[in-house]
């Protein structure tokens, strides 16, 4: 398993990808659709 720091990072990680795959969709572009494909 994942040491505690390690997957808090992960956690952090999937968070912030996550965010900015959100402002990209609020922003119009298609840049959401590439990323989950």
């Amino acid at each position: 398993g994942f040491a505690r720091g390690e997957s808090n990072i992960l956690l952090e990680r999937l968070y912030i990808e996550r965010s900015l795959s959100v402002n990209t969709a609020a922003a119009g572009g298609n840049a959401s659709l590439m990323t989950i494909g």
